[in-house]
């Protein structure tokens, strides 16, 4: 989860390009973790989230659960993304998924860039 204040100095158009990028390479968290640190140095936080229980109601810009959701039932799946969608983007959040996974959600329109598939918040 990354929040833009964290993130002061880069463009957020470029930023997108930059993830779309990374995420397209990554197969694991520390992937991530390693060649987001690589290319904006100490500027991102990283932040693990349970997704069924929680409380944080901060807003992020970009959340990624790569390869997450098809650990769960369909229920729990489904309180998953409420979560996250309710509590943790406001509109323009960017919610990227693994490539398996899906987010039928009225509120999210979902883009293409190659072949990174995300979803961005637009209505409340």
């Amino acid at each position: 989860m990354i929040r833009g204040e964290d993130i002061n100095g880069f463009n957020k158009d470029d930023l997108v390009s930059l993830i779309v990028d990374t995420f397209n390479e990554m197969e694991t968290v520390s992937d991530i973790q390693f060649k987001v640190y690589k290319e904006l140095r100490d500027k991102v936080k990283l932040k693990y989230q349970a997704l069924i229980h929680y409380e944080d109601t901060t807003k992020y810009d970009y959340i990624f659960c790569k390869n997450v959701m098809i650990y769960f039932t369909k229920v729990s799946r489904h309180k998953a993304l409420t979560n996250i969608i309710n509590n943790s983007m406001g509109i323009g959040s960017k919610l990227f998924l693994g490539m398996s996974e899906s987010a039928n959600d009225r509120r999210l329109k979902r883009i293409k860039i190659n072949d990174v598939t995300y979803y961005e918040k637009v209505y409340a």
